[in-house]
């Protein structure tokens, strides 16, 4: 991989053909005075994110950011532009040292209402100015791809039914 650094434009990656999932190349149309290989190319690597939840698109985006957690996977915050179903307030209550207090979202879907199954930091911390408005889901519920991707469900303790009692009862206890 190589990062190429031209006057006056954006650093760009370049990666050996032979390391690249045909299907994500795109054609470079600058001139480059590097001496990059030919056998080299550029990737867009902003192909798309999207959440489904028993066959129905709850997201579709091109534009998501992704936080990188300690102890966890990244988590994708998508635009609320780009989320495709309703929101409705869901009741569940967490506060984050880092990120700030979360609200969280619940979708109706023809199989019934999901609870709690998004989230989002209408007020950020400092931290986490670049995820402010944006809607997480939570990948343990939901058929998360990324560009193209779909993605494990991961184990965490918000995979359990009704995760937000066991929240709610950790914290009475503190």
């Amino acid at each position: 991989m190589w990062l190429l650094l031209e006057h006056r434009r954006l650093p760009r990656y370049y990666f050996p053909e032979a390391d690249i999932r045909r299907g994500l190349l795109v054609a470079d149309r600058r001139s480059s005075r590097s001496q990059l290989k030919a056998e080299t190319r550029h990737l867009d690597l902003r192909l798309g994110d999207r959440v489904v939840a028993d066959g129905v698109v709850l997201a579709d985006s091109r534009r998501t950011t992704a936080i990188f957690e300690t102890a966890m996977g990244p988590r994708w915050y998508f635009p609320r532009q780009d989320i495709r179903v309703e929101l409705l307030d869901g009741d569940a209550h967490t506060v984050c040292a880092y990120k700030g207090h979360a609200t969280y979202w619940s979708v109706r879907l023809p199989s019934g209402l999901r609870e709690n199954i998004a989230w989002s930091y209408p007020e950020p911390r400092h931290d986490a100015q670049a995820v402010g408005g944006r809607v997480a889901f939570f990948d343990e519920h939901v058929d998360l791809e990324v560009d193209g991707q779909p993605q494990p469900r991961p184990r965490t303790p918000w995979a359990a039914p009704r995760w937000w009692e066991r929240m709610a009862d950790l914290e009475a206890r503190i």
